[in-house]
Order: structure tokens, then C-alpha cells, then sequence
């Protein structure tokens, strides 16, 4: 079956590039969007922003009808197989989902004031969707997409101890100090809240100051030592741990690329080496047959002197 490329005005849509262009485009269109100064051109903005936010679907179809083939594009052989080749791909798969959301927000065009704000408002959220497909774009993102996962993966485990170590904290001080500091521990959820705070270090010294100011001398003593050791034990000990772990899952790909190159490097030193044994025993028998041929010649030699 004779391919069909796709079309010069086609390519306007999927080549990356341009696409990239348009992001760009309308990354800015949104960021001047957001200005209250600029009302006059809210309109305007608007304007392009649903067009682009066409551009984005028009793309999205032509993908499907048009795989990459080589340098060029063309024609699959019908929707339902473009629709899989286009499905099967794990960007694409986020591009379709990031434009279904995005493509939500074309429903502006038909608000007008009497709609309830809060709708307008997630209407106009959907609009931000459209940038993560910038990360497609990325060099070597897919690599350092599987590092990042593989990373997550290997510290789940930790990550959900450090979770369950942080709500046994947060329960335990919510029944200590719920009465001394209502503002950071007046139930679980804001004492969990708390908790994090102190594990990430966010003014955590602040919380036993605020105890101090409303309790005794020994309370206070009490709170500061108890504070510490939450610092150490989850914010120092707990986040290095897993920091700790994901720094070593990115990196395992350079070191195994490391290691490759070690085993590489081994097996031609070993051949190297065998080769050498192998020369050096030819060298042997060389001169071995050396001395033979000598006696041969001696002992011809001999006897026709005789």
C-alpha cells in the first residue's frame, strides 16, 4: 500500500519545533493574562489563547492520522490504527489526557456573568494543563523519568515509615500539648500539619517558643528537648535517609554504564591475555620446531660426512 505524507500545511501542527513555539506562545499569553493592569487586553488574550488551545487539538488529531516514519510523516492506514500506534506511546498518552483537560477550558466562550465564579475559576485552571507537555520536549526526559520513577520506587517503602513515623508524632503530641497550643495541635490533622512542619525544618522552632509563653518553666524545658529530638530523628536522620536513597537510584544508571565499561574493559584484557598465552605458547612450538629441524639438519649432515 502506497504511503501518503502528510500534508505541507499539516506539518505546521506536528513538527516539534513549532510546537514548541506555541507553548512558549502561550505560556506568555496566560502570564500577561494574569495581570489586572492589562484588563483591556484580557479579551484580546483570551482570544488567542482558545485559538492556540484549537491549534493544540488540531495537532493532537493530525498525530493520530499521521505517524512519524523516518524523516517524514504520513498517512496511517486508518483511524482505529493510528489511534493505537498514537495511545501506545507514553508521552502521547499524556498529551491526550493534558488536552482533554485543557480543551475543557474552550467552554469560556460561552460564560457569561450569571455563571457561578468558582466554575469560571476551574475553567480557567484547566488552561495551565497545557504546559506540562513542554516536559516532552526535554533532552534525555525519558531517561531521567525512568531514573525518577525507579528512585520513587526503591524509596516507597521509606517514604510510607516516614508517613507513618510523622502520624504517630503528630497523634501523640496532639494529646500533649492540644490544650497549651491549640493554634498547632487543636486536632490530628493540624497536628500532622505541625509535625511535617518541624520535619522539614519550617520554623519549627517557633512551636516550642509558643509553648513556652503558656506553660511552666519545666513544660517548656520539656517541649524544647521534645521538639529537638523530632528534628533529629525525622527531619536530620529520617529525610537524609531518603534523600539519601533517591540520590543513589538516579544515579545508578552512570553507575551501571560505569560498570558496563569496567566489564568491557575486563573481557579485553582477558582476551588480551589469552591471546599473549596463546602467542607465547605458538612462539614455543615455533622453537621447538626449531631445534628439531637443527637435529634433522646435524643428523643429515652427518651421516653424508659418512
Amino acid at each position: 500500500m502506497q504511503t501518503k505524507p502528510a500534508p505541507e500545511w499539516g506539518k505546521l501542527f506536528i513538527q516539534d519545533n513549532i510546537v514548541i513555539f506555541v507553548i512558549i506562545l502561550n505560556a506568555c499569553v496566560l502570564f500577561f493574562h494574569s495581570f489586572d493592569e492589562l484588563t483591556s487586553l484580557h479579551k484580546l488574550l483570551e482570544a488567542i489563547d482558545h485559538s492556540l488551545t484549537v491549534y493544540f487539538l488540531i495537532e493532537m488529531l493530525l498525530r493520530i492520522l499521521y505517524s512519524k516514519q523516518s524523516v517524514d510523516y504520513v498517512r496511517a492506514e486508518s483511524f482505529s490504527k493510528g489511534w493505537r500506534a498514537y495511545i501506545s506511546d507514553g508521552w502521547h498518552k499524556m498529551d491526550f489526557v493534558l488536552n482533554i483537560i485543557s480543551g475543557m477550558s474552550l467552554a469560556l466562550i460561552f460564560v457569561d456573568d450569571s455563571w457561578d465564579f468558582e466554575y469560571v475559576m476551574v475553567l480557567r485552571v484547566m488552561r495551565v494543563f497545557k504546559f506540562f507537555r513542554f516536559l516532552e520536549f526535554i533532552p534525555n526526559v525519558k531517561k531521567l523519568a525512568e531514573s525518577a520513577f525507579r528512585a520513587t520506587k526503591a524509596s516507597l517503602f521509606i517514604v510510607v515509615g516516614f508517613f507513618v513515623y510523622n502520624f504517630i508524632i503528630s497523634l501523640f503530641t496532639c494529646y500533649l500539648f492540644k490544650n497549651v497550643a491549640p493554634e498547632y495541635f487543636g486536632n490530628p490533622f493540624n497536628s500532622f500539619f505541625t509535625i511535617f512542619r518541624v520535619f522539614t525544618g519550617d520554623g519549627w522552632s517557633d512551636i516550642p517558643t509558643s509553648i513556652a509563653k503558656h506553660s511552666t518553666a519545666s513544660v517548656a524545658f520539656f517541649a524544647k528537648a521534645y521538639f529537638m529530638m523530632i528534628v533529629m530523628t525525622g527531619g536530620i536522620l529520617g529525610l537524609s535517609i531518603i534523600n539519601g536513597i533517591f540520590i543513589d537510584e538516579m544515579n545508578r544508571d552512570k553507575e551501571d554504564k560505569v560498570q558496563q565499561i569496567n566489564n568491557l574493559v575486563t573481557e579485553v584484557q582477558n582476551i588480551d591475555n589469552a591471546q599473549e598465552k596463546q602467542l607465547q605458547q605458538l612462539e614455543n612450538k615455533i622453537c621447538d620446531l626449531q631445534v628439531v629441524i637443527e637435529n634433522l639438519v646435524k643428523e643429515m649432515k652427518d651421516k653424508k660426512d659418512k
